[in-house]
This record gives C-alpha cells, structure tokens and sequence, in this order.
C-alpha cells in the first residue's frame, strides 16, 4: 500500500481521489502540521525511515507554506 499525506490540494482531483481510494492516508491542515506528521510518523519508527511515500503539498497555506514546509521535512529526514 501507497502512505501518503494529503495536504489541502485541488488541483488533479480525480488522481488524488484514485490515489487515496488505494491507499492508506493522512490530512494535514496546514505546513507545520504536515511537519509534525512527518516527524511522529519517524519517531513511530523508532527513529528509522519515514513510511509515507508520497506528501501531496499546496504551496499557500496558513501558519507555515508549502516551500518552507518542504525545505524543513526533507531537512529532517536527509
């Protein structure tokens, strides 16, 4: 199975819907929740890789946005 994490994206909905029927899936609301997502998800994994495949990321969103959101995720994980 395809993890993923769903971040309020509207563009290519059809593929998204597809994608999230075959798929085990997480929402965040906003960048930094993606970011935290992404750190418990590790932390579940007893500080091994992170299990999610794929992170769907709109570029403007509140509190954190999709660019810093990204530029700290892959910080975190490379």
């Amino acid at each position: 199975t395809i993890r993923l994490i769903l971040m309020h994206v509207d563009l290519h909905l059809v593929y998204i819907r597809v994608v999230m029927y075959q798929s085990h899936h997480d929402r965040a609301i906003d960048g930094e929740s993606a970011l935290e997502m992404v750190k418990d998800n590790v932390k579940k994994n007893h500080e091994n890789l992170c299990d999610y495949d794929i992170i769907f990321m709109d570029l403007q969103m509140p509190i954190m946005d999709g660019f810093e959101s990204t530029q700290l995720i892959r910080q975190f994980l490379y």
